[in-house]
């Protein structure tokens, strides 16, 4: 690890090679959250500062890396209490507005990697970061916002075209269960 990290802060420093620089970092962080034995802590997260260092325009946004990056983050935050939440400090990757620039046609499509849509992941953040939010003017219309989240939740259709045969309905019931606890995720987090 000590070997990666130096060669990754070598790599950026010398502004080469940033996608293979975010993919470093996304091992990194699968490999300090697997081993990483405090489950309170996210110390493992650190890795996401790679959004902090390399320039906005030199790296896929949509790429496997930068989402399983913020797939990893969006799910270690919906086990966090709404105080935790409120007292947090999100990363910059956290705040950015990815999502909006993604083409609609593929926001549902399924990425490989992580086993649910672009979509899906966005919308799992919206209910976390809704459910943290008590000091903007969404405050007053939450459950406008909640009743839209549950709707998007309700019709999303996840989809696939990597796989075939068995591996495609492996692919599908994975997305979908993740569709399901989502929705179960936002009745509890937001409904209470």
């Amino acid at each position: 690890m000590a070997q990666a990290l130096q060669a990754l802060a070598c790599q950026i420093s010398n502004g080469e090679a940033f996608d293979a620089g975010l993919a470093t970092s996304m091992l990194l962080m699968h490999h300090d959250a697997v081993n990483n034995t405090d489950e309170s802590s996210l110390c493992w997260s650190c890795h996401a500062n790679i959004f902090d260092t390399i320039p906005a325009g030199y790296f896929d946004h949509h790429s496997d890396p930068a989402l399983f990056i913020r797939y990893q983050l969006v799910l270690a935050r919906t086990a966090q209490t709404a105080s935790k939440l409120q007292n947090t400090q999100l990363r910059l990757l956290e705040t950015t507005d990815w999502y909006d620039s993604m083409p609609q046609s593929e926001s549902q499509r399924i990425c490989g990697v992580l086993g649910v849509s672009p979509q899906l992941l966005f919308l799992i953040s919206s209910i976390t970061s809704l459910a943290s939010d008590n000091k903007s003017s969404i405050g007053a219309h939450r459950h406008v916002y909640v009743q839209l989240l549950e709707s998007q939740l309700q019709s999303l259709r996840q989809w696939s075209t990597e796989v075939s045969g068995e591996a495609l309905e492996i692919v599908l019931a994975t997305a979908e269960t993740y569709r399901l606890a989502a929705l179960i995720y936002l009745r509890c987090r937001l409904y209470g």
